[in-house]
C-alpha cells in the first residue's frame, strides 16, 4: 500500500512539473534517462512533446540535444508518428540544431 501511495505521489509531482515547467523537467529526466522506469519514461515523453510544440523551443531543445540527443530524436520520431503534419517543424528544428543528417538517419531506421 505504501508503494502505491509513493507512486501516486510521484505521479502527482511530475504532473505538476509538466504543467509548470516542462523544459526543466525534460532536462532533468533526460540526464537520468532510464528506459526501464515506466513513470519516468511517460513523464519524459509528455514533457518532450510540450517542448517540441512550444513556440519557444530553440533554447531548451539545444540544451536537451547536448544532454541526451537520443531522447530528442526519439521524441521527434514519436511526435511525427502522432502528428505527421508537423514534419516540416521538426526539419526546421533539426536544421536549427545543425543535426539534420543525424536526425534523418535516426528516424529512418
Amino acid at each position: 500500500m505504501d508503494g502505491t501511495r509513493a507512486v501516486d505521489g510521484a505521479r502527482a509531482l511530475l504532473e505538476a512539473a509538466i504543467k509548470s515547467f516542462p523544459e526543466i523537467l525534460a532536462m532533468g529526466l533526460a540526464q537520468v534517462h532510464n528506459p526501464n522506469n515506466a513513470l519516468s519514461v511517460a513523464a519524459l515523453n509528455v514533457a518532450m512533446q510540450a517542448v517540441l510544440f512550444s513556440p519557444s523551443y530553440a533554447a531548451p531543445l539545444t540544451r536537451l540535444w547536448l544532454i541526451n540527443h537520443d531522447v530528442v530524436i526519439q521524441a521527434m520520431a514519436d511526435a511525427h508518428r502522432l502528428e505527421p503534419s508537423a514534419a516540416s517543424r521538426f526539419l526546421d528544428m533539426a536544421t536549427e540544431l545543425k543535426v539534420l543528417t543525424v536526425w534523418t538517419v535516426a528516424t529512418t531506421n
